[in-house]
């Protein structure tokens, strides 16, 4: 192959160039004998061995474009020649070896590259389909939405998107549509009973909540809480995705060897920043794509779309925080989690919340509860008081990670607790919340087990680490609101968070 003349790659290049390669022969589920000649023949120019074919196995396809993006622009386009001369050997391109081409030319090529990108998740819930393209938003883009909104604007994309095999999933057009049948049937007093027993059909019907309207659940959906239930329904950190506004595309699902030999699942997902430029990008995808005449089927997005509806898949992915402090999923019926001792339980989660996912290790609980032991109450008299805020100012000071630690333990126990901060007896109740913290995190996690919502909440419950011996919790802080005043606002920008350090 004169693509690869002169290209001298190192081990894990050759391994990655192998996975992508290796992934667009099996994407099809079918080895052409073009395709295996192919191969055959790479593995000879590169002097591929046998422990490289097997390490594949143990590579991601994410990691591997981020392996061979460190190339040269130049290497990098002589790359992508030879993965489309893979695809074309077989004279038939289907729609899944279209979908992953596309998102290897976009993430590797540099003009496409820095505004798209693939991201591969562990143990995804990969029920949603390769063929459907879904516009997602953290936040309302008015730029997006005005390229969207406009039915001929999006009727082109759609009508592009078909040639290829896709379907456009944009949530606000499909509400519409569901709306429309179910507002127009016959008897318009039995909507919503029609909904629910079409529904039944879809996906099974959440027992356990009374349905009064269907219909009416459709004002609960927006396309942020839809973003923040994706995410975490499919299991993708939100860190994964730096992007606000993006196109989502299931690249494939398959498994790969962990560390210890074993298998697990592995999802792979085209992004692609919509952030700006939302017309230039968007031709840039549809000229990548080979347009051959294909239908799609109905499941996916839109299996993901009734689930919501049925009230099965019923949390929006955020958390509430109320005025007084409890907490509540922002599900239809809201439910209120419920802390076993209260507010001790609920200061160590707010605690752990605030240091994010790395985390508070056990020995800095163990320093902080020495560091507390030692702290002479009497220096913080003021007038026959104990001044609380005189400690406070102390701690903070002293600038250590117990010092801090104290800190924020105290600040949030003081604003979740009615004990009075003006007396020295006050620190015995912060030297009780470290030393019982594991029963504490046994409480919070059984609130979240009570709720019944299933594997939905493990990502809000506390971790233990026993390995390195941390306490943290998975869910971003991004999800958890609080109301202050008459409006409900992101956790971080509260009058409690501002006063940790």
């Amino acid at each position: 192959m004169s693509e690869f003349a002169n290209i001298i790659l190192t081990p894990i290049q050759k391994r990655a160039f192998l996975k992508i390669a290796m992934e667009l022969v099996k994407i099809d589920n079918l080895f052409h004998c073009n395709e295996v000649n192919v191969l055959s023949l790479l593995e000879k120019e590169f002097d591929i061995q046998a422990d490289d074919v097997e390490m594949i196995h143990y590579i991601s396809l994410s990691q591997a474009i981020a392996v061979l993006k460190q190339l040269d622009r130049e290497i990098i386009a002589r790359i992508v020649a030879v993965f489309e001369n893979i695809v074309c050997t077989d004279n038939d391109i289907d729609i899944k070896e279209n979908i992953l081409l596309t998102a290897i030319r976009m993430a590797l090529l540099p003009e496409f590259s820095s505004w798209s990108t693939i991201i591969s998740i562990d143990d995804a819930n990969s029920d949603c389909s390769t063929s459907q393209l879904a516009f997602v938003e953290k936040t309302y883009d008015a730029n997006a939405h005005e390229f969207f909104d406009n039915d001929y604007e999006r009727l082109f994309l759609e009508n592009e998107l078909a040639k290829a095999g896709i379907k456009l999933f944009y949530l606000p057009s499909e509400i519409k549509k569901i709306e429309s049948f179910w507002t127009n049937i016959e008897n318009a007093n039995h909507n919503s009973l029609a909904l629910k027993h079409s529904l039944q059909f879809i996906t099974p019907i959440d027992k356990r909540v009374d349905i009064k309207d269907a219909i009416l659940n459709f004002e609960n959906i927006n396309l942020t809480s839809f973003y923040n239930t994706l995410l975490l329904r499919y299991k993708i950190v939100p860190d994964k995705i730096e992007y606000s506004t993006f196109f989502l595309l299931k690249i494939k699902s398959g498994d790969l060897l962990n560390d210890f030999g074993n298998l697990y699942t592995n999802s792979d997902f085209l992004v692609i920043s919509l952030d700006k430029d939302v017309k230039k990008r968007i031709s840039a995808f549809l000229s990548l794509m080979v347009k051959p005449d294909l239908s799609i089927s109905v499941d996916g997005y839109y299996k993901f779309l009734y689930e919501y509806l049925s009230e099965k898949c019923k949390m929006l992915g955020e958390m509430e925080i109320g005025k007084n402090n409890q907490l509540f999923f922002k599900n239809i019926n809201r439910e209120q989690v419920v802390f076993k001792s209260f507010p001790q339980s609920c200061t160590l989660y707010f605690l752990i919340l605030k240091y994010g996912k790395s985390g508070v290790a056990s020995n800095l609980f163990n320093d902080a509860y020495d560091f507390l032991q030692n702290i002479d109450a009497s220096l913080y008299q003021s007038q026959g008081v104990f001044d609380m805020n005189l400690l406070l100012s102390d701690l903070e000071n002293r600038n250590c990670k117990q010092a801090i630690l104290l800190h924020n333990i105290i600040v949030i126990y003081s604003a979740l607790s009615t004990k009075d901060i003006y007396s020295d007896k006050f620190l015995d109740y912060i030297k009780q919340i470290i030393k019982h913290r594991s029963s504490l995190k046994s409480y919070i996690n059984s609130a979240f087990d009570e709720l019944n919502e299933g594997g939905i909440c493990d990502s809000f419950k506390i971790n233990y680490d026993s390995e390195y011996k941390t306490y943290n919790i998975n869910a971003d802080i991004s999800l958890f609101k609080k109301w202050e005043k008459e409006s409900c606002i992101p956790l971080i920008d509260s009058d409690l968070w501002r006063r940790l350090k």
